[in-house]
């Protein structure tokens, strides 16, 4: 599996609503994810791992809540 940087929080949503561009109803809710606070955030923690047979330890940071 190859580790990507995470660049969003699957957990933290934003929800904004547009109005009409005309007169009238039709007001435009828009939702998406909002960026990864990383190091801010109390899920994101680092550890270190060795890579077995070499003696080489690398740290990786991790979010608790996508494991």
């Amino acid at each position: 599996m190859k580790t990507e940087e995470v660049s969003v929080c699957p957990f933290r949503i934003y929800t904004e609503v547009r109005p009409a561009l005309t007169y009238g109803r039709g007001d435009v809710t828009v939702t998406g994810f909002m960026d990864c606070l990383k190091s801010e955030c109390p899920a994101w923690y680092s550890k270190d791992e060795y890579i077995p047979g070499t003696g080489v330890g690398v740290i990786k940071e991790h979010c608790k809540r996508l494991e």
